[in-house]
């Protein structure tokens, strides 16, 4: 099978986990992919407060929505991003953030081989993974070149 019709699948295959979204996913949902920059649960409250939303109702809706692979929580921030959907990710795939500390722009970056070596790594110092989140912090280029 073709890298373009592998990518195809995949985006086939995440369309489909969204067409099972509730309605409160589907508004934090939408609401993370038009911000841009990270939203943390408190910002997504205010923006859907009117909607009828409380702490918790965001709470469950960000819960669903990464049981799902949808979005993703930023350790550092303490924060969410929507999943840019070019992928599907899978339990063995952890994407790698790249934050921009200027204007908090996010790439969403998935090498396996990368996250693989770095676990055999970790794993010859007799240290197991069991979960990941890889978050480089620096400046993006259209905020290099502002300055």
């Amino acid at each position: 099978m073709e890298t373009q019709d592998i990518l195809k699948n995949e985006i086939s295959s995440f369309a489909k986990v969204k067409e099972g979204l509730s309605r409160n996913e589907h508004l934090v949902l939408s609401s993370l992919k038009s911000a841009k920059t990270t939203l943390t649960a408190y910002e997504l409250l205010d923006i859907l407060r009117d909607r009828g939303f409380r702490a918790p109702t965001v709470y469950r809706a960000l819960n669903g929505l990464r049981k799902r692979g949808l979005t993703h929580r930023l350790e550092r921030t303490r924060s969410f991003v929507a999943c840019n959907e070019k992928h599907v990710h899978q339990d063995d795939i952890h994407p790698i953030f790249a934050m921009c500390n200027s204007c908090g722009s996010v790439l969403e970056l998935v090498d396996s081989k990368l996250m693989n070596q770095l676990s055999r790594t970790v794993e010859q110092l007799g240290f197991t993974v069991s979960d990941s989140v890889v978050e480089l912090h620096g400046s993006c280029m259209p905020c290099r070149e502002k300055k």
